[in-house]
């Protein structure tokens, strides 16, 4: 498995089969050590081994290069290291930093100077220069970095660490595949699903922010205690009436525990009731601000109208995206915009998703007043890529409308319920209050659902909907989008206690 940095250099040599690339090249290039340079190079021979379909060659003083001998395994090879490199390619400026911080927040012991060195692939002069940037970002979060002798290690509560995991997106920029993905086996997936689930049997509501931040905090958790890193109940003072909270946070951890074969401790799931009350995240400021998410979506809502492609509803895309731009946004004020060798790659072969991001970053710069390099465009084609081809994969034929006075924040769990009940056969799922509903929503939509028993319930054109739907209400909706196919779909809109004990004898 190749690092960014790897990836980087054999995805060069790719390009330039047949041809002969210095070290010292790549080592200026990389802006790290010959060293550093030298030990990937070992470790891409080592692995390129291993596939038949290249030889690679190196030769003193004139470096190394790539043979091909089998052109369609080659072209095969190629394709899966630029999707790796895709999938690897959104981290922050400076990976190494990132890297090397969350090594030593999985430690649970002092870590040895060498064997940084040696994971890392970095001479002892780059990482004592890179410990100097590692010290200042733990001291935001009130965590040290100690050194004794030749060990080092980052000290502090496992609260502040967590924060530190947050909000310097370790955790998440390592899990972008699951942020942009819809497979219901992803880890990120599986917590959205349990957390809606419960929320929905809780009735308790909550804003679009609130589930994607409570996502990530759990996700950060469950990966924390998997690690045999628990949050210590001395570091929690709780002091405040935690119900309904706490009743909410022990189901989610009954669910999840049993997912993740995990024994959780009161001292998490106290952390998560807080967390929910709003009063017990350490940081002054969300992982994904307000501001931030208002933002993603306004701008999807405005590809929406200009492409006519919705992806209003992905809320992976929105997670990944409000994080991207969170880190965007103070490069293109200060114009420390990242550089990306694979522009021209992702353009041609994302066409359409760099389209978008194009339009994307215009509106971004037309509220930032700064101009987007086509490099961060590139970054922003990845995410929108991906999920565009989910779309196109999980693409349905029904358009839905929702007839409802529920606010934007009141309706989030309706919608993700109906988005999971019915996946594959939703092409657009829309909310409309009943003020707006006009003549042309009877073209446009071809189902009718309403949270409110009104004049379109009475009229016959919309199926009435629990605000926290129930088993009842997926069968009677299921029926209105599919129609009746056997005896027993009629039989299953009626309730069990209608049914006499002769009619269900006749039934069998």
């Amino acid at each position: 498995m190749f690092n960014q940095r790897q990836l980087e250099i054999v995805l060069e040599l790719f390009e330039n089969q047949g041809t002969y690339m210095t070290a010292s090249y790549f080592a200026g290039k990389q802006q790290v050590s010959l060293r550093t340079i030298q030990n990937d190079i070992r470790q891409i021979k080592d692995e390129l081994s291993k596939n038949s379909c290249v030889s690679f060659q190196s030769a003193a003083p004139r470096g190394s290069r790539i043979i091909v001998q089998d052109p369609d395994a080659f072209s095969i090879l190629k394709d899966t290291l630029y999707q790796q490199f895709s999938n690897t390619s959104l981290n922050y400026q400076n990976e190494r930093i990132n890297q090397i911080l969350l090594l030593l927040l999985k430690q649970h012991r002092a870590m040895s100077m060498y064997d940084i060195e040696n994971t890392v692939y970095v001479s002892h002069n780059t990482l004592l220069n890179d410990l100097k940037r590692v010290a200042e970002v733990l001291q935001k979060y009130n965590l040290e970095l100690m050194r004794s002798s030749n060990k080092i290690m980052a000290d502090g509560s496992e609260m502040n660490k967590r924060l530190c995991l947050s909000e310097e997106n370790l955790l998440i920029a390592s899990a972008s595949s699951i942020l942009a993905g819809q497979n219901d086996h992803d880890p990120m997936m599986r917590i959205k699903d349990v957390l809606v689930e419960t929320f929905v049997t809780f009735k308790h509501t909550v804003s679009e922010v609130e589930l994607n931040n409570t996502i990530i905090l759990i996700y950060t958790a469950i990966r924390r205690m998997q690690d045999w890193f628990f949050i210590d109940p001395t570091d929690l003072k709780v002091t405040e009436n935690l119900y309904p909270e706490r009743e909410i946070a022990e189901a989610v951890f009954a669910h999840l525990g049993k997912e993740f074969f995990l024994r959780i401790p009161d001292s998490e799931i106290d952390y998560l009731a807080l967390y929910m009350k709003g009063q017990g995240n350490p940081s002054t400021s969300s992982v994904i601000s307000q501001e931030m998410d208002d933002l993603v979506l306004d701008i999807l809502r405005e590809i929406r109208s200009a492409f006519e492609i919705d992806l209003t509803n992905d809320l992976n895309l929105r997670i990944s995206l409000a994080l991207h731009c969170s880190s965007l946004i103070v490069r293109i004020r200060y114009d420390m915009q990242l550089k990306n060798h694979l522009t021209d790659y992702i353009r041609q072969t994302f066409p359409q998703g760099y389209d978008i991001a194009t339009y994307f970053a215009s509106c971004l710069q037309k509220r930032f007043h700064q101009k987007v390099k086509d490099e961060e465009i590139a970054f922003l084609a990845i995410h929108l890529y991906k999920s565009l081809m989910e779309q196109q994969n999980n693409a349905g034929t029904k358009r839905v409308l929702v007839i409802s006075s529920l606010r934007r924040s009141e309706n989030l769990l309706l919608r993700q319920t109906l988005s999971n009940w019915f996946t594959d056969q939703i092409a657009e799922l829309a909310f409309i209050p009943p003020a707006e509903v006009d003549e042309s929503c009877l073209d446009r939509y071809d189902t009718f659902i309403t949270t409110e028993k009104g004049r379109f319930y009475d009229m016959g054109l919309a199926l009435y909907i629990n605000q926290f739907p129930e088993k009842q209400d997926y069968l009677n909706l299921k029926l209105a989008m599919d129609g009746f196919e056997s005896i027993n779909d009629i039989l299953q809109i009626f309730h069990q206690d209608l049914f006499s004990p002769f009619s269900k004898k006749c039934s069998h």
